[in-house]
């Protein structure tokens, strides 16, 4: 029961509550959890304190509303590392789920103005563009949309691009034998377009992650720009860092 007497407002008691059962395994993702009337006659609370509790933990997105269905745990969101520029087969490999991909473009293109100035690209320049809908479990979760500078990568053959289920960076690093140094990475809050809405099944409007890359190989020189979009309430990002020892003033 909830401690009336506590400093803690009710409502974000039975938040903890509700994580407390989500942590400990007791409630799994994908379950749906008691409903509002059930919850409000077990903890003798009114329906404002269970709404108020139930909709800073849907904000968070720990818990997911659905339509005429009820209230249900969200399935845990997928970490972005942003200390190191990991291809997506291999962060997902590493959390034990099965990564796939579906081609929608890899072709041979004049790149925009903007991605050609990210690459450093004069005219005429060219670029191999691939375009791919990122899934796990079969899932769609994230749309990324490659453009790596054509002159660096001679032998890449477009066919091979259209095969789903292959991982770029493996090819460039291990057939190519390209030594990636490092990547830049802009990340901004959006919202999904028509399309992106179409292609990640999410509704048009829903929250996003917006990420942008620069990836330069070891003579400081770049060759691919990436702009990934990944479903905001199966994703974020995460950023280890360390306290600076200087004496702040």
């Amino acid at each position: 029961m909830l401690d009336r007497g506590k400093d803690l407002p009710l409502y974000r008691q039975l938040e903890e509550v509700i994580r407390g059962k989500i942590e400990k395994g007791i409630w799994s993702p994908g379950q749906l959890i008691p409903s509002e009337m059930d919850l409000i006659k077990e903890y003798g609370i009114s329906r404002t304190t269970v709404r108020e509790a139930l909709g800073v933990l849907v904000a968070e997105g720990i818990l997911q509303r659905e339509q005429g269905r009820g209230t249900f745990v969200s399935e845990p969101k997928f970490e972005h590392p942003l200390t190191e520029a990991t291809s997506f087969t291999y962060d997902i490999l590493n959390k034990g789920r099965k990564p796939g991909s579906i081609t929608l473009f890899a072709e041979e293109v004049i790149p925009s103005a903007k991605i050609a100035s990210r690459l450093q690209l004069r005219n005429p320049s060219r670029v191999v563009m691939l375009e791919r809908i990122r899934t796990v479990d079969g899932e769609p979760v994230g749309l990324h949309s490659s453009s790596i500078v054509r002159a660096l990568v001679p032998d890449l053959e477009l066919n091979e691009l259209r095969k789903n289920d292959i991982s770029l960076y493996e090819i460039l690093q291990k057939r190519m034998e390209l030594h990636l140094k490092e990547a830049v990475e802009t990340l901004e809050a959006s919202v999904a377009d028509e399309r992106q809405s179409q292609l990640l099944r999410v509704a048009k409007g829903s929250p996003v992650l917006h990420i942008e890359r620069i990836t330069y190989l070891e003579n400081n020189c770049p060759i691919e720009h990436v702009d990934m979009v990944y479903r905001a309430d199966r994703y974020k990002s995460v950023v280890k860092l360390r306290v600076s020892t200087k004496e702040l003033k």
